[in-house]
Formats: C-alpha cells, structure tokens, sequence
C-alpha cells in the first residue's frame, strides 16, 4: 500500500497525519492540528506500551511511533463567549497501529 494523503473529516477540532500509510515501529509520523479547518499550535499527548509521552505542536510536529497501539491525544481550548460559557474544551484522539 502506497501513501495516502488524508483529508479532513469536517470536525470542529481534528488532529491530521501529514500521510497514512502502514507504519512500522520507529517511523516518524508528522501532524498537524486543525481547530475549524485552520492549523493551531498546542501540545498533544502520545501513549503506548511504555507510557505517555508530551509532544508541542507548532504547526506540524513529529512523532516517533513505538510498536503496537499508538494513542495521540489532542485538547484545545476555545474562548468564545457563548451563554453563561466563557470557553470550550475540545478533544481529539488519533490511534495508530505500528507494526
């Protein structure tokens, strides 16, 4: 299987592989995070076997994958005045498999 470019789901908050393909242990794997179809800074959280690790996002950022489930967690904080609320608390996650 070749790479494949993804493309957005249409979700308010998404985190976005640069490419999908079938990963091995060891790849680098580049994401991005998108919050209403704009690219936005902020720190995702990786967890596998051997625990969590942090990892900044500044537009894109690499993640060396580890084998088995690679867990990526995003969260992103929206402040809109919206009600009685003064923000939102957004969260995505990305699974990937490393063989």
């Amino acid at each position: 299987m070749d790479e494949i470019k993804p493309f957005a789901a249409g979700f308010e908050f998404e985190i976005m592989p640069e490419v999908l393909k079938p990963f091995k242990s060891g790849d680098k794997m580049r994401i991005q995070l998108i919050f209403r179809g704009k690219s936005v800074n902020g720190v995702v959280k990786v967890g596998t076997k051997d625990g969590i690790d942090e990892v900044a996002v500044d537009g894109f950022c690499e993640i060396t994958l580890k084998e088995g489930v690679n867990v990526i967690v995003a969260r992103y904080v929206d402040e809109i005045s919206m009600g009685v609320y003064d923000k939102r608390n957004l969260t995505a996650t990305l699974t990937v498999v490393a063989r």
